[in-house]
């Protein structure tokens, strides 16, 4: 049996009642795994077998949880030991004897081979089974041309003599992306697939003579890349947490807009909008764009486009502002719960009574000068290039 022991994920540095699943899809992406092929009930006492010639062979036994596929003669690798005082032993089966009304089966061994045996009774494991050209294979699943999660590659992996292993499957999901823009600029949001999205995996254990089931892909395991890198060195490492919105007001580091410019510029009539996260730790709230000009504590409210859920998503501001606005103050708010269609984005809403504001208002954007872009867009006497940032 594999089990996935640490998934890519962490904490959020400010907010630890939430986790963040959003990665770097440039860095490494990896799982960490637990070989157990079965976990060890008992240890037995001292069983003499009688030997055709008169003699007797001193064993000893172990009870474990049923086994198959184990015969006398296999060489099987005992793992115990609190993890920071791990041993293992090897052993070779002498004889395998399946109970036949419970569900345990005790394995013998030669008591001359079991060199520290009194030390396997503390903090009984598991036992592995040395398998021949054994490996674990993990196929890969994207969403990166639509919400569905496709099967976008199939990476192998090893395990060491403890049974542990790390999966690594940053190689697939950066494979499938193509750094094309392909937005209209004709909606308030919407999600972007080549800048992020939702991926699963699932695992089976294989080797010689023999192709294990695979686990099952559940809703619930799913986690989330971002087409970008960060530093190792930062507060969530590889993890993008600091541009995570939860629904926790006290957060004491609200979460950003994926632009690293604090006051990006804005050309009037020209393409513009701000990427942003909508975690999964939003899925079923309704998210409101708040744009407040020149400072003057009165903003508007627009709800997003629901079908953006789950996925990175770029925002547009509202555009063809008069020549007074100077400044304008950007970012997004938490609102009710929502029973739209993800996928589509239509249904009624539910107010449920309870919102949670703002989940990134300490960090807004500022679009500085706009009278200033305006002056130098007229004057200008040769087409000016799309410039989102400044």
């Amino acid at each position: 049996m594999i089990a996935v022991t640490k998934k890519p994920q962490v904490k959020i540095t400010g907010d630890n009642s939430n986790t963040s699943k959003w990665v770097g899809v440039h860095q490494p992406i990896e799982f960490e795994v637990q070989r157990k092929d079965y976990g060890i009930l008992s240890k037995g006492g001292v069983y003499n077998q009688p030997q055709n010639d008169g003699s007797t062979i001193a064993l000893t036994w172990f009870r474990v949880l049923t086994v198959s596929g184990i015969s006398n003669g296999d060489v099987v690798t005992f793992m115990c030991g609190p993890e920071e005082k791990k041993r293992s032993f090897t052993l070779t089966v002498v004889i395998i004897s399946p109970a036949a009304t419970n569900n345990y089966s005790f394995i013998y061994f030669n008591l001359n081979d079991v060199v520290d045996a009194n030390k396997i009774t503390d903090y009984l494991a598991y036992v592995n089974v040395n398998r021949k050209s054994y490996y674990i294979e993990c196929f890969v699943y994207q969403s990166y041309k639509n919400e569905a999660l496709e099967l976008a590659g199939v990476v192998k992996a090893k395990t060491d003599v403890w049974g542990s292993g790390t999966i690594n499957i940053q190689k697939v999901l950066s494979s499938n992306l193509v750094n094309y823009n392909k937005g209209t600029y004709s909606k308030i949001n919407e999600k972007v697939f080549d800048s992020g999205g939702m991926y699963n995996i699932k695992l089976r254990e294989v080797y010689e003579g023999f192709i294990g089931e695979f686990s099952t892909l559940l809703d619930t395991d799913n986690l989330f890349y971002v087409n970008g890198s960060k530093q190792l060195q930062e507060a969530n490492g590889f993890n993008f947490g600091e541009f995570v919105p939860t629904l926790n007001d006290s957060r004491t580091n609200k979460a950003k807009f994926l632009s690293v410019f604090d006051k990006p510029t804005y050309f009037n009539n020209y393409p513009f909008d701000l990427s942003f996260i909508w975690s999964d730790n939003l899925i079923a709230k309704q998210i409101t764009r708040n744009e407040d000009v020149n400072g003057l504590g009165s903003p508007t409210s627009t709800n997003l486009l629901m079908n953006g859920r789950g996925f990175v998503n770029r925002l547009m501001v509202s555009g063809s502002y008069a020549s007074t606005v100077n400044t304008l103050d950007v970012w997004l708010e938490s609102g009710s719960d929502t029973t739209q269609n993800p996928s589509t984005g239509t249904g009624t809403l539910t107010d449920v009574g309870t919102v949670f504001n703002p989940i990134d208002g300490a960090v807004r954007h500022r679009l500085e000068d706009l009278q200033n872009w305006r002056e130098r867009y007229n004057n200008a006497t040769a087409p000016i290039t799309r410039q989102p940032y400044e």
